[in-house]
Formats: C-alpha cells, structure tokens, sequence
C-alpha cells in the first residue's frame, strides 16, 4: 500500500484530539514523510494523475526540510 497506516493514525489524532497520540512511532524508520508519499502518489497513480489534471492542480515537492522538522515535533510529542 502506498499510504500506509500513518494516515489513519493522524486522522485519529485529528479527529478525536492530542490524548489519542500514540506512544509508537506510526511510521517505520527511513520511511518517507506523509508529504512526499503523498506528493508521489498525486504524480505516480494514475487516477489521481487524472484527477490533478482535470482539477488543474499542480502537485508541488514538499519542502522535506520544513516537514521532517514537523515530523520529528510530532514524533517527540507522541513519546510523551
């Protein structure tokens, strides 16, 4: 699966608030940020190729920068 469990665990997190943040990593170590896989799929799986184009959306690289610097917060923030 190209987007893995991180989303479901985020949404969760999102949905129902800061108490839910789990004590576990939700992604696998080396493993892409959520902004580059999702940046990857909006340019690599067809439907969603499809779609950016009829939408005229322009799938922008995530700055990895800006987002491990997010990443690691929210990482720090669920070993708590």
């Amino acid at each position: 699966m190209l987007l893995s469990s991180a989303i479901l665990i985020s949404t969760a997190v999102i949905g129902y608030g800061a108490d839910l943040i789990p004590d576990y990593d939700a992604v696998a170590p080396n493993q892409l940020i959520m902004a580059e896989r999702i940046y990857y799929a909006m340019t690599h799986v067809p439907v969603l190729v499809k779609a950016c184009e009829e939408e005229s959306i322009k799938p922008r690289r995530p700055n990895l920068h800006k987002e491990a610097r997010r990443h690691n917060a929210t990482s720090a923030r669920s070993r708590l």
